[in-house]
């Protein structure tokens, strides 16, 4: 789309020449309507949970979904994608290996930290070029950002999952760096979890990421089967979701055996 189509829906500073860096995306005059609406429907009281923050929240659930070309029912909203990480870290059985690229962003693998000092579980570091001839049999989990925020490097999502798939390795995906610039349909049957925050190319505020999962993928967890255990807190229409866990919820996705 040609930028002067989009330009008259934002608003920024005169003196600032902004190239959609992936420090943070700038809002859209709709998005910014929708947040100060729900604040001020909030402050007054006269905000109603289900009509105004549940319909808006499952629309944007809804929205994600088209956006990545997978089914609905196998969205969740969550606060951050480190929350979505971390939920899948501690599902991890005890003694477990993971694999992870060197230098990854913190919020794929600080939540591992944990299970290695709690449980056991080896945290393997690899040049992430290398991350597809890296896994082996005993390697339960590789996870990686698709798009390296040092760099802008993207990685081969279609070998790494081949790799995986065989070895009977699960794959974790943080798109927040690479949706939607970087398609990922064709490959959603080969990612057990896939989680992106929207601050960034989706133009969110923080407190708005996506996790993608459906069916149980390693023993011991739990599934997100009903996408409505997650209450949602929405910033309007727009689909500027906030949520929160109100129920215990692992995310992940289990292969047909075919």
């Amino acid at each position: 789309m040609p930028a002067q189509n989009v330009r008259h829906l934002f608003d920024p500073d005169p003196e600032v020449v902004y190239l959609d860096a992936g420090t943070y995306g700038l809002p859209p005059r709709p998005a910014i309507s929708a947040l100060m609406e729900a604040l001020h429907r909030w402050q007054t009281g006269v905000a109603d949970y289900a009509r105004d923050w549940e319909t808006a929240g499952e629309r944007s659930r809804e929205l994600f979904a088209q956006l990545i070309g997978a089914a609905v029912e196998t969205i969740a909203l969550t606060p951050t994608a480190s929350a979505g990480v971390g939920m899948v870290a501690a599902s991890l059985p005890a003694g477990a290996e993971i694999l992870v690229p060197q230098e990854e962003f913190t919020s794929v693998v600080v939540p591992f930290y944990a299970a290695v000092e709690g449980r056991g579980i080896t945290l393997r570091e690899v040049p992430y070029r290398e991350l597809a001839a890296e896994i082996r049999p005993r390697t339960a989990l590789v996870a990686f950002s698709l798009t390296r925020a040092q760099s802008g490097e993207t990685a081969d999502l279609g070998q790494i999952i081949a790799a995986a798939r065989r070895h009977g390795t699960r794959v974790l995906v943080d798109g927040t760096q690479a949706i939607p610039f970087v398609p990922v349909k064709e490959h959603l049957d080969g990612i057990d979890y896939l989680v992106c925050h929207g601050y960034k190319h989706l133009l969110l505020p923080r407190g708005a990421a996506r996790a993608l999962g459906g069916e149980p993928a390693l023993p011991g967890q739990l599934a997100l089967r009903q996408p409505n255990v997650w209450r949602s807190v929405d910033a309007g229409s727009q689909g500027v979701a906030f949520r929160h866990l109100a129920g215990l919820a692992l995310l992940g996705r289990r292969r047909s055996s075919a």
